[in-house]
């Protein structure tokens, strides 16, 4: 039987495209790999195939040249957003949503606590997937 191959996702690409991510925020355009491999103690080559492989996956942008594929980083795409933190994952959102509505219910006036009982209660009785759909289209500007 033959086995898969190790993740290398949490140990090497993931953090890669977060100090990518992290640096893109910081406003650079032009991140070298040796920048990342030190930030990260990680060896360059290590950081080269895990840029290759984002880049790949769609997740980064990069310059390179021939015999060097990774010259330096570019930028970050959309679907790094979620991946990175940057952006909230519907399903986190989702959580968020609920936590802040029991939040609201414990400490608002009387009066008000039966309506967010009520929102909460709508939002908790919903199949869990169309609430997290619900939230994707909220957060990603779908819903008019």
């Amino acid at each position: 039987m033959v086995e898969k191959l190790g993740d290398v996702w949490f140990s090497r690409d993931l953090p890669v495209l977060i100090e990518v991510a992290r640096r893109v925020e910081a406003g650079s355009n032009r991140i070298p790999p040796e920048e990342v491999g030190e930030a990260l103690r990680l060896p360059l080559g290590e950081v080269m195939r895990a840029g290759v492989v984002l880049r790949d996956r769609g997740l980064v942008t990069v310059q390179g040249a021939s015999g060097r594929p990774i010259l330096w980083f570019s930028n970050i795409t959309g679907a790094a957003y979620p991946l990175t933190g940057l952006h909230p994952e519907p399903d986190a959102a989702l959580d968020r949503l609920v936590a802040a509505l029991e939040a609201a219910e414990k400490t608002a006036p009387e009066a008000e606590r039966g309506k967010i009982r009520q929102v909460l209660e709508g939002v908790a009785g919903m199949a869990r997937d169309v609430a997290v759909e619900v939230m994707g289209a909220a957060i990603s500007g779908r819903l008019p």
